[in-house]
């Protein structure tokens, strides 16, 4: 079956690129193709075969298409960790490709699975395979689409395999050795051990387990990546380090992870990058939030900041777009995010050397949808976050951030459904009460519709995220003077909450109620469609959204 790289919900069309730029030099097209040989010169009529191959010859003005088939990069050289990309000089006239055919789907994988290995059933219900057909430590195990979950503990100061003992539930996974106790890196003398979940039998089932990344690309500027799949990677799936100008547009990125490192699909530093498009889905390391991540930025050029849009991410343990290392500017527009730890996670202290912390990022039109934290900052004291136009749908918290940040900006969004929607966080330790914790963010023009707290305040450290007080959106407005032109209580009216179609219907109460300063109007829509009423009519039930998209522009 196809996949369909693009999974967005129909209501975020991708946008329509208009462009005068200049026509890019093409040197030569390579092919591969799993029925070619790497001694073929690499034409359509006589592709190579393998990845590393394409790769391996690409030169800095020249496309790399992959036609349909699966690549298993372990069983193309199973040496090293990643291919390294070295091609300096790219321009925006001639510039490296690499993308799948149109119209057909080739997948790369990072991993080595089990086909052809022996399980065999152990006591206590566990069930074993000998670990040293592996290569590396495997960080990830998936049975097709689902993770199976790891036990880790802590081992000289490092994430480790945990004992068999630990593997209490169905579907845990551990790597230990033949009396139970958990391995380090080494496979040798070890086993993968595994609980299975109810109607399991391990022999029957082929398991794919992580092993490395795909490619690092060094100082490759305004390389354009397209139209492929990536899975079951591990570590820093796709790394484009040091370059300007990338395009990572309508790929398929699912199944990463790490142990003790970092778990990043896509990473990206430099400035000026695009990420499109693309489908982002089940990132995870051992530690949980931090470092499970999904669309990654470090050290951008604030002059030339990166731009997320038209994205899907879901099933991100941490942030689905964020920064690692400093990011600032950027724009993050129309993505749907859910069930993700943290949906957008702006700012960085260790924002160097390009890059300014209290340049802000503008987040706006996307769609929240089922995370932990919709939007929240990181540590640092950057401020100014311009957050807009966005939908909040059923968050454990739609805005969480810290007394010490300031000067944000909360305009036109929809909340509903959520635990709480502005959670202020104070970390200075010292006790502050509401009025000081309003003084350092703006809020207005928002819908604020069946939420267990419209406002949260913490007001110091001690105590988890249900210390504190909740406002309503009422008592916000009656007591100290916020949120005077925002609506409580008032349905949105949106066509299809549960279809994920958040549209608004007519007569609609966040129809014409936003404030239109972001962009050049009297006003706007609530919510990820501002400029719905006023190229539809009273609402837009039957609108093609195609159109709102080409229309909003940068």
């Amino acid at each position: 079956m196809t996949r369909t790289l693009l999974a967005v919900p129909s209501m975020l069309v991708a946008m329509c690129l208009v462009s005068g730029a200049l026509i890019p030099l093409r040197a030569a097209e390579y092919f591969v193709s799993p029925s070619g040989n790497d001694a073929n010169p690499g034409t359509l009529a006589a592709p190579f075969q393998t990845f590393h191959r394409g790769m391996e010859v690409l030169g800095v003005a020249d496309t790399l298409t992959v036609r349909q088939g699966v690549y298993r990069l372990m069983d193309e050289d199973s040496s090293v960790k990643h291919i390294t990309l070295i091609l300096p000089g790219a321009t925006e006239g001639a510039f490296p490709t690499i993308r799948g055919f149109p119209g057909e789907q080739a997948k790369i994988l990072g991993s080595i699975h089990s086909a052809g290995q022996t399980w065999e059933s152990v006591a206590g219900g566990l069930w074993r395979l000998p670990a040293n057909f592996l290569v590396n430590d495997p960080k990830g195990m998936w049975n097709g689409e689902r993770r199976v979950r790891h036990r880790m503990e802590f081992r000289n100061n490092l994430r480790s395999h945990a004992p068999t003992s630990a593997l209490t539930d169905p579907g845990d996974w551990t790597k230990a050795d033949a009396s139970g106790q958990g391995c380090d890196e080494d496979n040798s003398g070890c086993f993968i051990y595994m609980r299975p979940v109810a109607q399991e039998i391990p022999s029957t089932e082929i398991y794919e387990f992580s092993q490395r990344a795909v490619f690092l690309a060094i100082g490759v500027s305004h390389l354009e990546l397209e139209g492929l799949e990536f899975a079951y990677t591990q570590g820093t799936g796709v790394y484009l380090e040091g370059g300007d100008g990338q395009i990572v547009r309508n790929n398929w990125f699912c199944h990463h992870a790490n142990g003790h490192e970092n778990s990043i699909p896509i990473f990206i530093s430099g400035g000026g990058a695009l990420v499109e498009g693309n489908e982002v889905c089940d990132s995870a390391y051992w530690g949980g939030v931090p470092n499970s991540r999904g669309i990654t930025f470090m050290f951008t050029d604030p002059d030339n900041p990166p731009t997320v849009r038209n994205n899907l991410l879901y099933d991100i343990g941490g942030p689905a777009i964020g920064s690692k290392g400093g990011a600032a500017k950027v724009l993050v527009e129309r993505n749907v995010i859910r069930n993700s730890g943290i949906g957008v996670e702006g700012g960085h202290t260790r924002c160097q050397p390009d890059c300014v912390s209290g340049e802000a990022w503008i987040i706006r039109e996307n769609l929240l949808i089922d995370n932990r934290r919709g939007i929240s900052p990181q540590v640092s004291p950057s401020g100014g976050e311009q957050i807009y136009n966005n939908v909040f749908w059923e968050n454990d918290i739609a805005i969480w951030m810290r007394f010490e940040h300031n000067d944000w900006s909360m305009l036109n969004n929809i909340f509903a459904g959520n635990e709480r929607v502005i959670f202020v966080d104070n970390e200075s330790g010292d006790s502050i009460d509401m009025k000081a914790a309003l003084a350092v963010f703006a809020s207005d023009n928002n819908l604020f519709f069946e939420n267990l707290h419209d406002y949260f305040l913490r007001p110091d450290w001690f105590g988890g995220d249900e210390h504190g007080t909740g406002f309503s959106v009422a008592q916000m407005q009656a007591s100290y003077g916020r949120e005077m032109n925002s609506l409580g209580g008032q349905d949105p009216a949106f066509l299809d909450p549960a279809g994920e179609d958040f549209r608004l219907r007519q007569g609609s109460p966040a129809i014409g109620h936003g404030d239109g300063t972001p962009y050049g109007l009297p006003a706007v829509d609530l919510g990820a469609f501002p400029l719905g009423s006023l190229l539809f009519g009273d609402g837009f039930e039957s609108g093609n959204t195609s159109q709102w998209s080409a229309s909003v522009g940068e």
